[in-house]
C-alpha cells in the first residue's frame, strides 16, 4: 500500500484539529502522496490538491483515483508571481521533505508554480491545510487577508529547524489579527515542528 503508516499517522494529527463540514472546499497545499485528501474526501465537498514533486504526484493520483471529488494539480503554491522555481528533492527515503530551501544532499529540479491568492479565489477555498517544509511562512505572509474571513479553518506546520523562532512569533501575531481563534504552542522550542490551528468557524 503506497499510503505508508508514517505518512498516515502524520496526517491524522492534522485531521484531529479540523471541524470539517460537507460544504467545505478544502485546499491541500503540499498534498504529498494523497493521505490527507484520502481521509477528508468523504467529509467535504471538494478537495484541491497541490503537489509539485512528480513522483509524489503520481502516487497522489494512484491513491485517490477512486475519489470523484478530488482535483489534483502538479504545482507548488507561492506568494508572488513566479511561474517556475528551483525545487530541492530529498534523495533519501523520506519523500515528504522536498523543499524550496537549499539543503545538503538534495537534487535540484524545476517545478511549476501558482500564486496562493489566485488559487484560493479560483477554487473558492474555505479550508486550508499547509505542509510545505518551511515555505508556509512565504504563503502566510503574502496571503490576501482582505478575503481571509472566507477561510473558516487553516492548519499549517511550522519547522523550527528550517525557520527562526522570531518568524513563528511574527506569524502568530499576524494570524491573531485575522482569525477569531488561533491555537498554538506557547513554548515549542523543544520541538522541531509544531501545528498551528486558525479558525473563523461560526
Amino acid at each position: 500500500d503506497t499510503l505508508d503508516n508514517y505518512i498516515c499517522n502524520e496526517q491524522q494529527q492534522y485531521l484531529k484539529l479540523f471541524n470539517l463540514k460537507l460544504t467545505d472546499r478544502f485546499l491541500d497545499v503540499g498534498a504529498n502522496i494523497g493521505a490527507t485528501a484520502f481521509f477528508v474526501a468523504d467529509k467535504v465537498s471538494k478537495v484541491f490538491c497541490y503537489e509539485p514533486d512528480v513522483d509524489n504526484f503520481e502516487l497522489l493520483q494512484k491513491n485517490t483515483k477512486s475519489l470523484k471529488n478530488i482535483y489534483r494539480f502538479n504545482y507548488a503554491l507561492v506568494g508572488n508571481t513566479d511561474t517556475t522555481r528551483d525545487f530541492y528533492i530529498n534523495t533519501k527515503t523520506n519523500k515528504a521533505t522536498h523543499s524550496f530551501l537549499v539543503e545538503r544532499g538534495r537534487d535540484k529540479t524545476v517545478v511549476k508554480c501558482r500564486n496562493v491568492n489566485y488559487t484560493i479565489k479560483l477554487h473558492k477555498i474555505n479550508v486550508i491545510k499547509m505542509d510545505i517544509e518551511g515555505a508556509e511562512y512565504e504563503l502566510l505572509i503574502n496571503m490576501n487577508y482582505s478575503s481571509v474571513s472566507k477561510i473558516d479553518e487553516l492548519v499549517f506546520e511550522y519547522h523550527f529547524t528550517i525557520l527562526k523562532y522570531d518568524k513563528y512569533l511574527e506569524l502568530i501575531k499576524l494570524l491573531k489579527k485575522k482569525f477569531a481563534s488561533v491555537k498554538y504552542k506557547l513554548d515549542p522550542k523543544k520541538c522541531w515542528t509544531t501545528l498551528v490551528y486558525c479558525s473563523n468557524r461560526r
